[in-house]
């Protein structure tokens, strides 16, 4: 496979921002097709919100759950990317496009999680949040993480290969 570019990103906890890199991501790895590039951005988004919600700013599922319930969610966001514990965590995201697929890989600077142990999507298919790695999967050809957790890696083949 022959690459064709490679840049590297680094975020801060900050949406608006992660919001304006996906855009820019996607472009880099755009196809003819799309379908292709739709499950692209929605797949990125997820577990770029992932690393940073619950990576970075280690924001857990029940805790969010009840920040969601309460109308406090954004609030908290807000709050957790200026505290000293969190404010200089980043997001690192490596983007290579090759010619016939695109591997983005995402680290953030959390503990990490247990990726071996997440619930059945069909548990949470009526809660507002839950399925971001669910949707990546579904959307791209391979999601593999690191051992720890923290990173993971996305490959989505080409449909114009």
């Amino acid at each position: 496979m022959k690459k064709v570019c490679e840049k590297i990103f680094t975020l801060s906890n900050d949406l608006d921002e992660a919001s304006k890199r996906i855009e820019e991501i996607a472009g880099m790895c755009l196809s003819s097709s799309e379908d292709y590039n739709t499950e692209l951005t929605i797949g990125l988004s997820e577990i770029i919100l992932n690393a940073i919600e619950h990576g970075n700013l280690e924001i857990g599922y029940e805790e969010k759950t009840r920040l969601l319930d309460c109308g406090l969610y954004y609030d908290e966001l807000k709050q957790r990317t200026m505290h000293p514990n969190y404010r200089r965590r980043k997001v690192t995201i490596t983007v290579r496009v090759f010619d016939s697929y695109c591997e983005i890989t995402i680290i953030d600077d959390g503990r990490g999680f247990d990726w071996r142990n997440i619930p059945d999507p069909k548990e949470k298919q009526y809660e507002l949040h839950g399925r971001g790695i669910t949707m990546a999967r579904l959307f791209f050809d391979e999601v593999k993480f690191n051992e720890q957790g923290n990173q993971v890696t996305l490959i989505k083949r080409s449909k114009d290969a």
